[in-house]
C-alpha cells in the first residue's frame, strides 16, 4: 500500500487507478485480518477440545478394570441427558435421548433398526386397556378402604374444616 501511495504521489498511477486499487487492497487485508481472527478461534478451539480430550482419556483409564456400572461411575461419565417430549404424541414415535459426557459433550448411539417400536395387535391393545382399568381399580379401592380406616380412626376426619368456635382466638398464645 506504501508503494501505490508512492506512485500516486509521484505521478505514476493516476487517481482513478489508485482509488481501485486502494480499495481493493484495503478489502483484501480486512478479509485477510478476519480469516487470521478465524484461524485463530479454530486453534483455541483445538487445543481446548485437546485438553478436554486428554481429560475423558484419564478418566476412561481410571476405569479400565471394573466389573460392575456403580452410580459414581456415570456421575463421573455423563454431564447430563436430556429428554426431549415425543413429536407427535404417540407412544408409537420414541423420544429423541440426548446423552451429554463430560469433556466430551453430546453423544449419539448407533440406532439399531430392530429396537424400532413395532405395531400393536388389536388383541395386544386391549389387554393393555384390561390391565390400565384393572389397575385404576385397585387404586380406587385402596383410596376408599384408607379413607375408610381414617374415618373410623379420626371421626373428624371426615370433615376436614375446623369448627371456628374451638380454635383460640390467638393460635400463638394457646400454645
Amino acid at each position: 500500500m506504501k508503494k501505490l501511495l508512492e506512485a500516486n504521489a509521484t505521478g505514476r498511477i493516476p487517481d482513478s487507478h489508485f482509488d481501485k486499487m486502494f480499495t481493493e487492497y484495503a478489502d483484501e487485508q480486512d478479509t485477510l485480518e478476519r480469516q487470521i481472527a478465524e484461524w485463530k478461534k479454530q486453534v483455541a478451539d483445538f487445543e481446548y477440545d485437546g485438553t478436554r480430550a486428554d481429560k475423558f482419556i484419564e478418566l476412561v483409564k481410571s476405569y479400565t478394570q471394573f466389573t460392575e456400572l456403580t452410580t459414581q461411575m456415570l456421575n463421573e461419565f455423563i454431564d447430563k441427558v436430556v429428554i426431549h417430549e415425543r413429536e407427535d404424541k404417540s407412544r408409537k414415535t420414541p423420544r429423541k435421548i440426548e446423552i451429554y459426557l463430560r469433556f466430551i459433550g453430546s453423544f449419539s448411539a448407533p440406532i439399531d433398526e430392530s429396537d424400532s417400536v413395532e405395531e400393536l395387535t388389536p388383541e395386544q391393545l386391549e389387554k393393555i386397556e384390561r390391565q390400565r382399568l384393572r389397575r385404576n381399580e385397585i387404586c380406587r379401592n385402596y383410596r376408599e378402604r384408607k379413607k375408610a380406616s381414617l374415618a373410623t380412626e379420626n371421626p373428624a376426619a371426615e370433615n376436614p374444616e375446623p369448627d371456628l368456635e374451638e380454635l383460640p382466638a390467638n393460635p400463638i398464645s394457646a400454645a
